[in-house]
Parts: C-alpha cells; structure tokens; sequence
C-alpha cells in the first residue's frame, strides 16, 4: 500500500524518531528489570507464566527496536535503496511461485484436454 516507502522516507529525515529509536531498547531493558524486581519483591504471588510472557515481550521489543535503529544506520538518510528492494520484491516473489505437482495439474485439466 506504500506505508513502508512513506515511513522510511519520513523516518529518514525525523531526528526524534532516531533519538526514539536510540533510547527505546534502554528504558525497555530497564522496564523489565523494574518488572523483575516488582515481581520478586511482591506480597502477592505472580503466576510465572505471566511473568514469562512479559519478560519475553519485553527482549523481543528490545531485540525488534535494536534491528530497527540498526536499519536505519544502514540506509543513513537515503532510504531509496531500501525502497528499491521493496518494489523489486514482488517480482521477485512472482518468480519463487513454485508449480502444483504434475498429477494435480493433470487432474485439474483432464476436462479441458477432454473437450479439445
């Protein structure tokens, strides 16, 4: 739909997003060692399922913000060859498309061969 081209050119240019981007996956990090420690220090006890989800959450956002700021270091404001890479995808997955077996496509034209 053209979201991905207007963010990377938007974000190629927006210096909050980058300093956002820089100091996102620190206060994540500190987030779950607050959450580790109102969990550990808590009167009530936390089923360790929930907590696990959490914390989970919590490395893949951290791991999902630091892959981010690292693309955004690669393109270092030009976004064009990453949008480039974009718009050739789809020719590239025209050309993956791997064909039905042989057996299904014969079945499925059996009554065309039959009429021609």
């Amino acid at each position: 739909f053209g979201v991905k081209r207007k963010l990377l050119s938007w974000a190629s240019r927006a210096t909050a997003f980058r300093i956002y981007l820089r100091i996102v996956p620190f206060l994540t990090l500190g987030l779950i060692g607050a959450g580790s420690l109102c969990v550990r220090f808590s009167r009530q006890a936390v089923p360790r399922g929930v907590v696990r989800n959490w914390q989970m959450l919590g490395v893949l956002n951290v791991i999902m913000t630091y892959c981010t700021s690292r693309l955004f270091e690669l393109i270092r404001g030009d976004p064009r060859p990453l949008i480039h890479v974009e718009e050739t995808a789809d020719d590239r997955d025209l050309l993956a498309v791997e064909p039905p077996p042989l057996c299904q496509e014969a079945a499925s034209t059996w009554v065309l061969r039959q009429i021609c």
